[in-house]
């Protein structure tokens, strides 16, 4: 059982995890190598329960691991204590992606907002009325900064572009003083380097006191990767209102998570 994102099945696993913490949509592999390496070479019903329990995440998030697995050939059984631990959200995308995995016509009903988008916006209303008391020659730079945050709002970005739009993330931009001031390369890249490997698998395999090996490294790039992508996009939004109003975004990354880190 290996978790191909090119193969037709991934489509149904998407649909499922839609919308989901960007870290459960690329766990899928690392638990099937786990339960692959306890049951021997192959993955048993048994040594995959075992996997998922062993995931630090909520039980409703390991419900939907196991519907992924269930969609993905049809050998996980579904359980239905795993249906009950699901929300309305959650069963109209299952309902959707077993339509999708079956091949069957499905209406999906009109996505409702979701709570994050709400907080989001709110939070940029009020950016923006901080940002009115700015000098002169930052208010350019302010309005950069909010229209690239709308940006992501508006064109609905994935769970990991999303994660550079928290409340913590637009706090440090208005309250601690906007920084405009290009960052070197290096500080570019220690903002990027902590965005795309932090609060991922790496962490989860350090708390376990896991060493590295080739699949471990394989999991950990592509776990990476998207938030890489999701990187570049938010880059080429702020950019659309000049180079100043992405590097204050680095320099608020930077300052939130690189302290200490060597600037050259």
């Amino acid at each position: 059982m290996g978790l191909d994102r090119r193969r037709p099945e991934y489509r149904a696993v998407e649909v499922l995890l839609a919308g989901e913490a960007e870290g459960l949509q690329f766990t899928l592999n690392h638990v099937a190598d786990q339960a692959r390496v306890e049951g021997g070479g192959v993955v048993t019903d048994i040594a995959l329960d075992r996997a998922v329990e062993s995931l630090r995440c909520p039980d409703r998030e390991r419900a939907l691991v196991r519907l992924a697995f269930f969609l993905w050939d049809g050998s996980y059984p579904v359980d239905a204590q795993d249906l009950e631990l699901l929300n309305r959200a959650d069963r109209e995308r299952f309902l959707a992606a077993l339509a999708n995995h079956l091949g069957l016509p499905w209406v999906a009903p009109k996505p409702q907002a979701p709570e994050w988008r709400k907080e989001s916006e709110e939070f940029l209303a009020r950016q923006r009325d901080s940002f009115k008391d700015l000098p002169e020659h930052l208010k350019d730079v302010a309005e950069g900064l909010t229209a690239t945050g709308a940006a992501i709002l508006q064109q609905g970005f994935d769970p990991a572009t999303r994660r550079l739009l928290t409340g913590e993330m637009m706090a440090t931009l208005s309250e601690a003083g906007i920084d405009p001031k290009r960052p070197t390369n290096r500080a570019e890249a220690n903002a990027m380097t902590a965005y795309c490997f932090g609060s991922g698998l790496l962490e989860d395999l350090r708390v376990k006191g896991r060493a590295l090996g080739a699949r471990e490294v394989r999991s950990l790039m592509a776990n990476a990767a998207p938030r890489v992508a999701a990187w570049l996009r938010v880059r080429e939004a702020a950019m659309r209102h000049g180079p100043q109003a992405w590097w204050a975004w680095v320099n608020a990354y930077g300052k939130l998570h690189c302290q200490g880190w060597a600037k050259r």
